[in-house]
């Protein structure tokens, strides 16, 4: 588009109705992402958008810039807080309770802070509060290893690079076979981690001196995998035993499921999941679990926003010194990301503000009859449907995820579903993500467009 473009008032208005028009259509088929395109923007928010909210530096302390949202910033912090069952909830930014932010972007920067945090405080960084300090560990002598799965969020790979952190291949350990420590370690065809290839190299690495920071899944990014995290835990004691030094860092990436399993759980306990799906061990991921260090997720994918942001909580005693304090913004500058956005923090505080209790359970009600009827519909074409020469399969590798595997479509169907795709072990799938604008005509759309695209019998 050249710059004679933009100052043709004509052109403009046509390329705007255009563009309105293309993703509009797009967003009405929209399936493969880990995103919520039922987007409502309140009208009473409408004189906001005048404004430059802006949430500078802490999220507990005012600071000079005056226009900003740090109120409801920290409302919305202590509604995670107390669904993530956080200690001491009422009386946070405590070192015996929890500290955290409302992330510029999703959990991928609640992934980069969450590392970088494990990476300096298992270093020896210097803890916020002074309390904290009687019970940090004496440091191991050896650099902090990242232990994370295949199947993990790319983000993550991306902040270990620009942290720095190593991960086991970094170095020059081997296997009892001689084979190199892997960069990643493997996965099972759920998703999860392999539990026994982590606790081969969490001990082999542990055992050399080196502090552990596992970075763990909620949700993975294509298959929902649960790493099961009670599990790992119970696998190494030698790591994670209480009387011990703590030397380790558990970080739980829960971008969408970390929004549902809340909800869904009391649905479970109420004995109101009255779906086909189910299984006896809930995965669990949140502060009940005191190895947990901290926890990230991704409001927008779940609500429905028309700007990603994200939250971040860590328990207090892990909360570390920032690198300045700066005077002109007369807060610490303990974010990552710096200026942040008022507006979202405001919009995610009116969306939970003005939701009951009993709409947050309805909603994941909701939820999983459309995964249930989507499953049991794309089921139906397995046998029938021939992706090429391929025949047809569909995979729902965890029950409490909203992710459906199938193989792969043609390109033209990618393309009007917004679908993504990886290779697996069960060959080239993508996937679908049933989040609040899916609906059964959506669902019977796709499978529309799937019979008409390839060879049905």
């Amino acid at each position: 588009m050249s710059d004679s473009h933009l100052h043709t008032p004509i052109n403009h208005q046509q390329q705007l109705d255009d563009f309105i028009q293309k993703t509009t259509l797009l967003a009405e088929n929209f399936l493969g992402y880990q995103t919520s395109q039922q987007v409502q923007f309140d009208p009473a928010l409408h004189p906001l958008l005048k404004l430059n909210l802006l949430n500078l530096g802490d999220a507990y302390t005012e600071g000079n810039f005056r226009v900003n949202a740090k109120e409801q910033e920290r409302a919305v912090l202590d509604f995670y807080a107390r669904h993530w069952h956080a200690p001491n909830v009422d009386t946070p930014n405590k070192a015996d309770s929890y500290w955290g932010y409302v992330t510029t972007m999703g959990s991928t920067e609640g992934n980069l802070f969450g590392l970088w945090n494990a990476r300096d405080y298992l270093s020896g960084g210097k803890v916020w509060f002074p309390e904290a300090e009687l019970t940090a560990p004496p440091r191991k002598n050896q650099p902090p290893v990242l232990l994370t799965s295949r199947e993990t969020h790319y983000s993550v790979a991306k902040a270990a690079h620009i942290l720095g952190i190593a991960l086991p291949s970094s170095f020059a350990y081997r296997d009892a076979q001689g084979k190199p420590a892997p960069h990643f370690i493997g996965s099972d065809a759920s998703g999860a981690i392999a539990i026994d290839e982590l606790g081969y190299w969490a001990e082999l690495l542990f055992s050399q001196g080196h502090p552990l920071i596992f970075a763990l899944n909620i949700g993975t990014t294509f298959k929902g995998g649960f790493d099961p995290i009670k599990k790992i835990i119970a696998r190494l004691p030698y790591i994670f035993n209480n009387n011990s030094a703590r030397n380790y860092w558990i970080h739980v990436d829960a971008a969408i499921c970390g929004n549902t399993l809340p909800w869904i759980e009391q649905v479970q306990t109420a004995g109101d999941w009255p779906f086909t799906f189910q299984t006896n061990e809930f995965p669990s991921f949140d502060f009940r679990i005191p190895q947990v260090s901290s926890i990230c997720a991704s409001p927008y994918k779940w609500i429905g926003a028309p700007f990603p942001f994200g939250v971040y909580l860590t328990r207090g005693q892990f909360r570390l010194q920032p690198p300045a304090h700066p005077k002109y913004i007369g807060s610490p500058d303990s974010t990552f990301s710096g200026s942040r956005s008022g507006l979202a923090c405001v919009y995610a505080w009116h969306y939970f503000a003005t939701k009951t209790h009993s709409d947050h359970l309805q909603e994941v009600k909701a939820l999983q009859q459309v995964v249930d009827y989507a499953y049991s519909e794309l089921k139906k074409l397995e046998g029938s449907l021939h992706i090429g020469e391929k025949p047809f399969q569909v995979f729902l590798f965890n029950n409490f995820a909203p992710m459906i595997c199938f193989t792969q479509p043609s390109q033209k169907i990618i393309d009007t579903f917004s679908l993504a795709s990886e290779d697996t072990a069960q060959g080239t799938l993508s996937h679908m993500i049933i989040l609040k604008q899916v609906t059964t005509a959506v669902i019977d759309r796709f499978i529309i467009s799937l019979k008409q695209e390839h060879h049905y019998e």
